[in-house]
């Protein structure tokens, strides 16, 4: 058996922090519309987690055909949502100070090792500086597996709360897109439940990610971040490590200046804060029934149908016995006099009307194509829409 990439890695170890799905490639896509790389990604973006761990952004549900961010060719019948989101639909906050990190179980962070005589007065690095050790963030492990996650500008954090327009929405166009995806995409290898709607994200201006693993337990493993340099409009780092580790900084700051540049007559937005990098992403997903899917299999001319569904062709809905300690089980749609906590009756019920909402600490109880720690499931007719990282 192959050894899991680093990705796999830092995406498995960083789930257990409950932020969504880990993007181990924050940076959007350089082909993709300027307009589209100065914000990165959004609510309301559909696309799919890719197998190196990024964003495959295909189009924005909340953005008419011919804005910038939406590209010219769009599904079958493109309308945006009606009616659109309100600020009210969206909360919106600085998620992470400056200097703040999210690291594996395993990783430890230690204090620092030596100080600087001296800092400029107006270095763009204070606010990281002040957070503690004026040096960086400095860790170290043991252990054959770890992940750090380092935010030197901190992070904001954006959600939707009207989670109940985006399921109408997505269960309405599912099959649309997987028509586009296949047939104007030619991505042939989709499977059912991939297709992803963000309803949340967190993104911010500098990042780092270091991996350790394949490290034996009697090895020692040092990790240090620190800033590189620093001008008057940005600031680099880099990673100082040693062991067996995979390491990344971002963003390219050519990148960020060709963004600032681009559109403005090659003068520099030097006062622009590019708030582009994806960190985490909060995603909804919809999965047809197997049927549904082997229809739509057909329809495009697929010989092989791959599914995340059980083999009996049926949702694998979670019993009352192996539903983890502490579920919260609801259905919103179900009569007044069943809804509640479900027991064994009102559950049976909730099977039976096709639409169920579930909240679980623990997803091992349900088949889904990327388990997370916390997921809202709503089975309608033919399609299960998931909410999840």
């Amino acid at each position: 058996m192959d050894p899991p990439k680093d990705n796999e890695i830092y995406e498995r170890l960083l789930r257990q922090k409950k932020r969504g799905f880990a993007l181990y490639v924050p940076q959007p896509n350089r082909r993709l519309p300027i307009a589209y790389q100065r914000i990165g990604i959004r609510i309301g973006d559909v696309g799919i987690i890719t197998p190196d761990g990024g964003f495959s952004f295909l189009f924005n549900i909340c953005a008419p055909s011919g804005d910038p961010i939406n590209p010219p060719i769009l599904p079958e019948d493109f309308s945006p949502l009606e009616p659109p989101l309100t600020d009210v639909d969206v909360v919106e906050f600085s998620r992470f100070s400056s200097g703040s990190y999210l690291a594996s179980a395993s990783i430890e962070k230690k204090e620092s090792e030596s100080h600087p005589k001296c800092v400029p007065p107006n270095s763009s690095i204070l606010s990281f500086m002040n957070h503690g050790d004026i040096r960086g963030l400095y860790f170290e492990t043991s252990a054959s597996e770890g992940a750090v996650l380092t935010m030197p500008e901190g992070a904001m954090s954006l959600d939707l709360e009207n989670d109940a327009v985006f399921s109408d929405y997505l269960e309405a166009n599912v099959r649309k897109w997987y028509e586009f995806v296949s047939r104007v995409r030619g991505r042939r290898d989709i499977r059912n439940g991939q297709i992803r709607l963000v309803i949340g994200c967190d993104k911010t201006t500098a990042w780092g990610i270091a991996t350790v693993s394949g490290m034996s337990q009697q090895t020692k493993t040092k990790l240090k971040f620190k800033p590189l340099d620093t001008t008057h409009s940005s600031t680099s780092y880099t990673w100082e490590c040693s062991g067996m580790v995979e390491e990344r900084v971002g963003p390219d700051r050519r990148d960020i200046d060709a963004l600032r540049n681009s559109g403005n007559g090659g003068h520099s937005e030097l006062d622009r804060t590019l708030h582009n990098q994806g960190l985490f992403v909060r995603t909804m997903t919809a999965t047809l029934s197997n049927d549904e899917w082997v229809k739509l299999s057909r329809n495009l001319g697929r010989t092989t149908v791959k599914d995340s569904y059980t083999s009996s062709g049926t949702p694998s809905y979670p019993s009352m016995a192996t539903m983890p300690s502490g579920s919260n089980m609801t259905s919103s749609n179900l009569p007044a006099s069943q809804q509640g906590t479900l027991g064994s009756q009102s559950y049976a019920a909730a099977i039976q009307s096709g639409i169920m909402i579930s909240k679980m600490p623990n997803s091992s109880a349900v088949s889904i194509p990327h388990p997370e720690a916390t997921l809202t499931i709503k089975y309608v007719s033919s399609v299960t829409v998931s909410s999840f990282g």
